[in-house]
């Protein structure tokens, strides 16, 4: 769903790395298919995959491309920010492009998370949530190390669960 509220937001068409199990989900994957989603799967399961989609990445950078990335590699388990996995910063070694930190708030919970059991496994409780999506400044090309994106990502999260909070009066 991360993707779909961040493509929706953009000004341009972009593109997104993705799990490739989620990504073959039989009921989603035409989709992901047409957004030019790209998949990744861990070296355990394909080996060679990761690389074959650090170069589809820098494929798309290069040609102008916009690229979505999810620095945490997975959905989180318990809707807080996690540690950025180093494919970030494979990814801005290859080709520096500048970043625009981003976070959401308010999906947790959703029939798309992972809270109440796996994710997309259980009928959705609500057709509509209070979504709220914030970006940060954007950090130059060459300046992105992986943890300094995180701190800007957890604070960016940090606010938008106060803001929708105090939206909805009450906890998220």
């Amino acid at each position: 769903m991360d993707a779909l509220v961040l493509g929706g937001a953009c000004p341009r068409p972009l593109r997104f790395m993705m799990d490739r199990p989620i990504y073959e989900n039989p009921w989603v994957n035409w989709f992901f298919r047409i957004a030019g989603a790209i998949p990744v799967d861990s070296d355990r399961r394909d080996p060679g995959g990761v690389r074959r989609a650090l170069e589809e990445v820098s494929r798309a950078l290069r040609n102008g491309e916009v690229v979505m990335i999810f620095p945490e590699g997975r959905l989180t388990p318990d809707g807080d920010v996690h540690a950025f996995r180093r494919g970030l910063d494979l990814v801005l070694a290859r080709d520096p492009v500048p970043v625009v930190p981003a976070a959401l708030s308010g999906l947790w919970g959703s029939w798309t998370s992972n809270k109440d059991g796996k994710a997309l496994t259980k009928w959705p409780r609500r057709l509509r949530a209070r979504v709220l999506l914030v970006f940060g400044e954007p950090i130059p090309a060459g300046y992105s190390p992986r943890r300094t994106l995180e701190r800007r990502v957890r604070g960016l999260k940090r606010a938008a669960d106060q803001s929708l909070s105090r939206k909805l009066g009450g906890p998220i």
